[in-house]
């Protein structure tokens, strides 16, 4: 198993996440682990100096919840899936209805905090014949400058 230790300083909410690597450990998994919350145990001297970590076995990136000090060269460290990182190739194949974005918006999506107003638009036309005799009216709605 490869596990490698990173330092990393991107939000959460970032996709493509810039680290910088502090540490590369093989190994074995001795005891059950989850894929999601991992907890393992590696050999190292100092429970610090990285934040990040990827598990190259298991496909993914984790964020460093909490590292223990549990033994002289033993850390323990507890981990939740950095579900962004571990699958941004798969993210950025789909295709999205993006309902809020802060410079490219669609108008015909309501979504609740952009203010949209109908403002009517009236254009009186006068009849080129007078009506004496009996006549129908036609009402039309709609853009005037055709479709």
């Amino acid at each position: 198993m490869t596990i490698r230790l990173f330092w990393c300083t991107d939000p959460a909410n970032k996709v493509d996440k810039s680290t910088t690597l502090v540490q590369e450990l093989s190994g074995t998994l001795r005891y059950p682990s989850s894929i999601i919350d991992p907890v393992i145990t590696i050999e190292r001297s100092s429970p610090t100096g990285f934040n990040y970590v990827q598990i190259v076995e298991f496909n993914r990136f984790y964020y460093v919840e909490n590292s223990v000090a549990t033994n002289e060269n033993l850390v323990t460290i507890s981990m939740h899936v950095d579900v962004l990182k571990s699958f941004a190739s798969q993210i950025r194949q789909c295709d999205a209805v993006i309902r809020r974005q802060e410079n490219s918006y669609n108008l015909l999506l309501d979504d609740g905090i952009f203010k949209a107003y109908q403002n009517s638009k009236h254009k009186i036309v006068s009849f080129p014949h007078s009506m004496d005799a009996f006549s129908y009216i036609l009402a039309i709605a709609g853009n005037s400058e055709g479709s």
